[in-house]
């Protein structure tokens, strides 16, 4: 401090603490532009209690993000488990890429859960997008499953 009792900081100092408290503000993802050119398909789930809805997709540079909802149908007061699998296909035959969320109920929270799946490539003209729910049962053959019924359906 000085004579006059202010804070006596370089100019230096004073801009990189702004730089660091500004960027602690910004948001987790700088400036996602919703993607126009991609279809979103959610496919019907063997599961009855968990519905997925409000899906949206997104372009961040070369990265591309998935987020929806996943609402718990039934009794609110059990727990439940399972995961969002999604897959982004592109046209012309190029590989598919697969990611999945997890989704998990626990019975004093909401019964309706945000999630997100993001993927490190960019959106192409008539890219889908399809997501299907399983519940986790303990073994992986509803994982094998629901993921083979989302490379049925972008074959």
């Amino acid at each position: 401090m000085n004579a006059r009792g202010k804070l006596n900081l370089p100019r230096l100092e004073i801009c990189v603490l702004a730089l660091v408290v500004l960027s602690a503000c910004a948001t987790k993802y700088a400036n996602p532009a919703k993607a126009s050119n991609v279809m979103v398909e959610i496919l019907p789930s063997k599961d009855k209690y968990v519905e997925i809805k409000d899906v949206s997709v997104y372009q961040d540079g070369n990265k591309l993000l998935v987020t929806g909802k996943a609402k718990k149908k039934g009794s609110i007061f059990t727990a439940y488990k399972g995961h969002i699998d999604v897959a982004v296909v592109f046209p012309a035959g190029e590989p598919v890429q697969i990611g999945w969320a997890e989704y998990r109920h626990n019975p004093s929270r909401n019964i309706i859960n945000s999630f997100e799946v993001n993927f490190q490539v960019p959106t192409k003209p008539e890219t889908k997008v399809f997501l299907v729910f399983h519940p986790l049962d303990g073994s992986a053959s509803e994982h094998s499953g629901a993921v083979e019924r989302l490379l049925t359906k972008a074959s």
